[in-house]
């Protein structure tokens, strides 16, 4: 079973993920394993989600196993749980004024119920790749995560915090998308890399 694991780098007012993230990880790419493994039990919840205690467990890197700004979209599922939502609560109709005119129109016909359009809706993320860049359908954009660690059996998101306090919470339209959840539910393994389903690791650092 693959493991899925998100650590949250706090690294300082100042800081960004163009010199303190991608220098790092940079950096520890062209070291030998078990680096991932020793990174992951840094978090401050290792001692508590029953990590595989093998050396190895992670597995060897994939092709391509540091990336930087990578980009998640959401699942079908979300978006079109979503999209519901909207058409079936609604919202606040300020949050379309910063769209266009375009976008603005087919998004207030949604709240409005329009039936043809919500079913289009459905059906444009039906389609590859409905769910993934930006479009009048989709309601929440593409997550890009600082840095995605890839080996055989363990994905690992990192975020670098910089200006920012807290996590994010809410997206524009819901109020109860929190970050943490959003960059789980985001990332996908390849074919082959079994499931992803796994623990929460957070790793501070101080300011």
């Amino acid at each position: 079973m693959g493991v899925r694991c998100w650590l949250e780098v706090m690294v300082g007012k100042f800081d960004s993920s163009l010199t303190r993230v991608q220098p790092a990880f940079s950096a520890l790419k062209a070291r030998p394993a078990p680096w991932v493994e020793d990174l992951v039990a840094l978090g401050s919840r290792a001692s508590v989600v029953d990590l595989p205690s093998t050396p190895g467990w992670a597995g060897a890197p994939t092709a391509d196993p540091v990336r930087f700004e990578y980009p998640c979209a959401s699942p079908v599922e979300y978006a079109r749980w979503l999209l519901d939502d909207v058409v079936r609560n609604g919202r606040d109709p300020n949050v379309l004024t910063a769209y266009g005119q375009a976008t603005r129109s087919k998004r207030q016909a949604l709240i409005d119920g329009v039936g043809g359009l919500v079913s289009e809706a459905h059906m444009r993320l039906s389609a590859p790749g409905g769910n993934r860049g930006r479009g009048w359908h989709l309601f929440e954009g593409t997550t890009m995560v600082d840095c995605a660690l890839f080996f055989e059996a363990v994905t690992v998101f990192i975020e670098g915090k910089r200006t920012e306090q807290h996590l994010t919470t809410s997206t524009t339209w819901h109020g109860e998308r929190h970050q943490v959840v959003r960059n789980l539910d985001c990332p996908r393994l390849p074919a082959g890399r079994g499931a992803t389903r796994g623990p929460l690791v957070r790793a501070h650092r101080g300011r």
